[in-house]
């Protein structure tokens, strides 16, 4: 008895302490750590244990990213998820800051870690957005999509041009286009799961921050325009044919060049000439309705 009234104590000392550190209150912090005791019990929180919590819990199924994920929770690098890193890694998750979530999404990207995004880490992050389709997609097609998947890449996020997208372009572009933020690979969690998962721990369920719900930096509302943001992510997120790539190109460009909406509006018409000639009703869903 005196035993487990000193575990509890323990548990109740570390949740204040996380409590100031993550943007959750000592009573959610108590909840998680016990979460994390209930799945150490299991056996050690590893990779493979992680990668299944995350696929199950968070909805975070891209192969990729979910050992790249598990490597920015690991902070200290020894092949285990402590109960600090779980509250720690999940307060990002559930309700960091713009500057945290872009901070976070970078780390997951830059797998070497130099503080620099290369063509062959947007290659290895992106490749799980191609698979082959028999009859339509052969292994020369999928190599000239993930290239021209690569350039777009560069091209929304590279901001200086220089050959190389750093912390600072592309924190610029996710400010500029924020559902850039997993235009490199799909790493945070889906709105649905984060209020599903935090249901089991807190009442305030619904306060999670994964988006900036349509505000640009100066906190202008924006909705129309992020809409055709949103779209063109969508359409990032699904090519799985050469033809799709050649939509979404035209599309990229269009919003690239859009001040007015009217080049976004041209790039629709683009897309939905592709989808139409070539016979994609599946990727028709995903565009606006016409006006």
């Amino acid at each position: 008895m005196s035993e487990r009234i000193g575990k509890q104590k323990n548990t109740l000392e570390v949740a204040q302490k996380l409590s100031t550190k993550t943007r959750f209150s000592t009573d959610e912090c108590r909840s998680l750590l016990t979460i994390h005791q209930r799945i150490a019990a299991l056996g050690k929180v590893d990779r493979l244990r992680f990668r299944e919590v995350l696929h199950t819990a968070f909805d975070i199924t891209d192969d990729v990213m979910l050992d790249r994920v598990y490597r920015v929770f690991d902070k200290d690098n020894d092949g285990i998820i402590s109960d600090h890193e779980w509250v720690e890694g999940v307060s990002l998750l559930c309700r960091g800051t713009p500057d945290q979530l872009i901070d976070f999404c970078y780390m997951v990207y830059d797998i070497n870690g130099d503080k620099s995004l290369a063509r062959e880490e947007l290659s290895h992050c992106l490749k799980g957005g191609l698979v082959p389709y028999a009859g339509v997609m052969n292994g020369d097609e999928i190599e000239e999509a993930m290239r021209e998947i690569v350039e777009i890449g560069m091209k929304k996020l590279d901001r200086d041009k220089d050959g190389q997208i750093t912390q600072p372009d592309f924190t610029n572009a996710c400010y500029y286009d924020p559902l850039l933020l997993q235009s490199i690979g799909p790493c945070l969690p889906p709105a649905r799961s984060l209020a599903a998962f935090m249901a089991i721990f807190t009442e305030n369920y619904r306060s999670y921050s994964t988006e900036w719900n349509g505000e640009d930096m100066n906190g202008k509302n924006n909705n129309e325009e992020l809409n055709l943001v949103r779209i063109h992510c969508k359409l990032i997120g699904r090519f799985q044919r050469t033809k799709r790539v050649r939509a979404v190109y035209w599309w990229s460009d269009a919003l690239e060049q859009n001040q007015n909406l009217k080049k976004a509006k041209e790039g629709k018409n683009r897309c939905q000439k592709i989808i139409s000639n070539e016979k994609l009703p599946n990727l028709r869903l995903l565009l606006p309705n016409q006006e």
